[in-house]
């Protein structure tokens, strides 16, 4: 009878981590397959707004503080870019399909949703 396999080698998770150094498409990319359409307009802050706070817990501190203003912002640009700022400083590893993958994933589509009808501007534009 065959030894059954250890524990390491029957289970594979796949995880994304995402260098700061690496552009925000990473996790665009990973969802090309299954492109997500915008939530309505009047939802995009609250999205905003939910990624940023994930975030929170993910940072440093001058990072926390940047994220902190862009969910009391107002200003769509401000919201945008911060939490563009959270993410590429976010640490560890993010589980593809878990929650925080799914709050992140929106986010970037409002992101691009909102640049598509040019309510923030492209990243050095």
């Amino acid at each position: 009878m065959p030894q059954p396999l250890e524990a390491s080698a029957t289970f594979s998770f796949q995880t994304l981590w995402m260098p700061s150094s690496e552009s925000l498409t990473a996790l665009r990319k990973q969802e090309i397959g299954r492109p997500r359409s915008a939530p309505p307009s009047s939802m995009w802050a609250s999205v905003l707004d939910e990624a940023m706070m994930d975030l929170l817990d993910h940072v440093g501190e001058a990072t926390v503080a940047q994220l902190q203003a862009g969910i009391s912002s107002r200003d769509p640009v401000v919201k945008v870019r911060r939490f563009e700022l959270g993410l590429k400083n976010r640490r560890g590893s993010i589980g593809k399909g878990s929650p925080e993958w799914g709050r992140y994933v929106d986010a970037l589509v409002v992101v691009a949703e909102m640049r598509r009808q040019k309510m923030v501007p492209n990243p050095g534009g």
